[in-house]
């Protein structure tokens, strides 16, 4: 009996599992076979199978039509005893066995990468066709030349706000000895294109949660294979080790101002040259562990932090794990990735209460949370009891000033607030004159009454003080209003000058424009008035402005006619 149960536990005993594609999708009627047995198995239309084994070590390989096969190694010596449901798991991808076969699958039929490579694409080939690319499909693709480089951004919608998006660097080679570097971003570029175009799932999530950004090289000096290993012989390395202002400088600039939150260097050496025929066969193999390192960092959490009004707090930090992140300067998104597991955030900002936010993330997930954090409250540091005085510091925008001194005067009292503006002044009842004042702030003065066993709250609110050009602002402005009150002053009195001079003509009127009065003629100094053109010429004078009292005498007056007469009289 002992050996017939050793026997039944020996039959069901086996292997059990399933026989994918590249792409993940079960290959129907795949045959599974095991070296030394000449019956094998086939898959079932979900791509699985089982297969009974006594126990032993066994090569086990599976293929199909179109299909490489594949073999792996096991060892079924240590398999507990047991049913079917315990058998030893063993899971199969196949890759296609041609190229042109595996970019259909793959690749979206992106014939141009598969395509046989005589030699290696130069700087100017590799920028016109990410030219190309950035016409073909504008919403998702932008080209750029900046920084000396030829590089693309690629996002769902690219033109639009990127700030809740992470940011992404691929980089193909630091050298320009790096060609195959180059190559391997370029396909990149064509594959996220053509797979947002055909809307496949894992790349339109992977473009709306993320800018990638894709820079064939860094250092375009040196084009052929690398001939020495020593550094000193590499102009990019001898930059950034003497710190030089060209290459070296150039990238951290571009690094530093395009805020990357992470950083993917295809791995390549100069030293250890790619030809360029092996180029489609090489990215056949790093198309996808270089999609999934991608495509695993944009889960986590995405955290947007605002003010109990909903104004973004861009003062504000995240901490998780012992890292800090900091929030976006517009919108206040702080944009963490974080694998699979349980964690506790940390949300803090100045003058506000800090909040913990527990979290779990599941494998692809990326959570967008709003925390809202309250702003600290006065009675929160106002705690006292007793005769005295309690109270707050701010400034206009409700912030506490953490350097303000209190001063009581007539008192040798001062206090110097805590850092969320709060102060206490012990003091015996009665009436006293508060002063808040800080460096940079005008002075604020209250008068206070102190009650007995009761603490008073009073809440100063004091103005920044800025200086305008070197001076106190309150004395600029003084300034300028004496200024302004000299210049008033000035033309108030030019007007009343101006005035007096038009007073002191008023009334009178010009004669019609004559040579004289008289005519004058040789031998006689004055003759009769002129007359011509029948026109009579007599004195003129206005009365409009002569009043009675001040009117001539009848001897003052002078006849005309009467003097015309004793003229011609003179004459006969």
């Amino acid at each position: 009996m002992k050996q017939a149960h050793r026997k039944d536990c020996e039959v069901h005993r086996g292997i059990k599992g399933f026989v994918w594609s590249s792409s993940g999708n079960p290959i129907k009627n795949a045959v599974v076979e095991v070296d030394g047995i000449l019956k094998s198995v086939k898959t079932y239309k979900d791509g699985d199978f089982w297969r009974l084994l006594p126990p032993g070590k066994y090569v086990i390989s599976a293929y199909a039509e179109g299909y490489d096969r594949q073999t792996v190694n096991v060892d079924l010596t240590h398999q507990q005893d047991g049913p079917m449901q315990n058998a030893y798991w063993v899971n199969f991808t196949l890759q296609r066995d041609g190229l042109k076969s595996w970019s259909i699958e793959n690749d979206f039929s992106q014939k141009d990468s598969v395509e046989q490579l005589h030699q290696y694409l130069n700087d100017d080939q590799i920028a016109e066709i990410l030219k190309s690319l950035d016409a073909a499909s504008p919403s998702i693709v932008r080209y750029y030349e900046k920084y000396g480089y030829h590089y693309l951004a690629i996002s769902h919608e690219v033109s639009l706000g990127i700030e809740h998006k992470f940011h992404i660097l691929v980089i193909g080679g630091l050298y320009g000895s790096e060609p195959s570097g180059r190559e391997l971003v370029l396909r990149l570029s064509r594959h996220l294109s053509a797979g947002h175009h055909l809307r496949d799932p894992n790349i339109r999530t992977l473009l709306q949660r993320s800018v990638v950004t894709l820079l064939p090289v860094v250092d375009t000096y040196i084009e052929a294979p690398c001939q020495v290993t020593d550094v000193r012989n590499n102009p990019l390395a001898l930059e950034i080790i003497n710190n030089g202002n060209t290459i070296g400088k150039r990238f951290e600039q571009f690094l530093h101002e395009q805020h990357f939150d992470l950083i993917v260097s295809v791995p390549t050496s100069c030293c250890n040259y790619v030809e360029p025929n092996k180029i489609p066969r090489m990215w056949r193999h790093f198309l996808r562990p270089l999609m999934e390192v991608i495509s695993s960092s944009v889960q986590g959490i995405r955290l947007t932090v605002l003010n109990s009004v909903h104004t973004p707090l861009r003062m504000a930090v995240v901490s998780v794990n012992g890292t800090t992140y900091s929030v976006s300067p517009n919108q206040a998104i702080a944009k963490i990735m974080l694998p699979p597991g349980s964690y506790v955030a940390k949300i803090s900002c100045k003058y506000h209460e800090p909040q913990l936010l527990p979290v779990s993330i599941e494998e692809g997930q990326l959570l967008d949370m709003k925390v809202i954090l309250r702003e600290t409250t006065i009675g929160a540091s106002l705690a006292h009891a007793g005769n005295g005085i309690a109270g707050y510091v701010v400034d206009f925008n409700h912030h506490p000033v953490d350097n303000a001194i209190i001063l009581v005067e007539g008192t040798n009292i001062s206090q110097k607030v805590n850092d969320q503006g709060a102060f206490w002044v012990p003091l015996q009842e009665g009436d006293f004159v508060m002063v808040a004042t800080a460096k940079g702030y005008a002075p604020s003065t209250k008068l206070v009454k102190v009650v007995h066993m009761e603490p008073t709250q009073v809440l100063f609110t004091i103005m920044k003080d800025q200086d305008v050009i070197g001076l106190p602002r309150m004395g600029f402005i003084f300034l300028i209003s004496l200024a302004i009150m000299l210049v008033l002053g000035g033309g108030l009195l030019g007007c009343m000058l101006c005035c007096n001079d038009n007073k002191s003509t008023k009334g009178f009127a010009l004669l019609r424009e004559k040579s004289s009065f008289f005519s004058y003629s040789k031998g006689n100094h004055m003759q009769l008035p002129v007359q011509e053109d029948g026109l009579k010429t007599t004195a003129y004078y206005d009365e409009s402005d002569i009043d009675e009292e001040s009117s001539l005498s009848d001897e003052e007056v002078i006849d005309v006619h009467k003097l015309q007469k004793q003229a011609a009289i003179l004459q006969q």
